[in-house]
């Protein structure tokens, strides 16, 4: 990665932050204000500032895997916690992170490939794992991730996001719970 990409891909953990920060603050309401404790203590946390103060210029690539990965567990963790709550809180998530797409202010895809590059723009582990494409079509897309550290957030954080920001476009996006991705054109 260039210093450019580098920069775009600081900007979407900081962005994911702030989705993590949010999560974990409605969590903290339900389990208590300990529970920004648990998650620092369990996943780390980002420190806050602009790319050139957290971001080692010489090893900007290992600073930016770390710091996707905390956010990554970040939300995974705070999801995981605030669903044990009970049933209608995976609703809750989804609908925050469906308004949190729906918001965003980005071109809306028109083609299986427009949202392809959409998905993998979006994700914070664009740059560390490989997808198995296993249909390809003007259509349809499928595909496996190699390896996969945090299914909650593909299955909702991620799959609520595009959903949202997908929501005025030709296209959907779906993850099953064995973590099949899929995009298609709506009917």
């Amino acid at each position: 990665m260039d210093e450019l990409e580098c920069r775009s891909f600081f900007d979407r953990i900081r962005l994911f932050n702030f989705m993590a920060k949010d999560i974990v603050a409605f969590a903290a309401q339900k389990y208590g204000p300990e529970f920004f404790d648990y998650v620092d203590m369990n996943c780390g946390a980002m420190p806050d500032g602009e790319y050139e103060k957290v971001i080692d210029q010489g090893a900007p690539m290992q600073f930016l895997e770390l710091y996707s990965g905390m956010v990554m567990k970040r939300l995974e963790l705070a999801s995981e916690k605030i669903m044990e709550l009970g049933e209608g809180f995976d609703s809750v998530l989804k609908k925050y992170f469906f308004n949190e797409g729906k918001n965003f202010s980005i071109k809306k895809p028109e083609s299986i490939g427009e949202a392809y590059g959409l998905v993998k723009t979006c994700a914070l582990d664009s740059f560390s794992t490989k997808d198995e494409i296993s249909l390809q079509n003007e259509k349809a897309m499928v595909w496996n991730k190699k390896s996969v550290a945090f299914p909650l957030y593909w299955t909702i954080v991620m799959a609520s996001l595009m959903a949202g920001i997908f929501e005025s476009s030709p296209v959907e996006f779906s993850v099953s719970e064995n973590l099949e991705f899929c995009l298609k054109l709506k009917s």
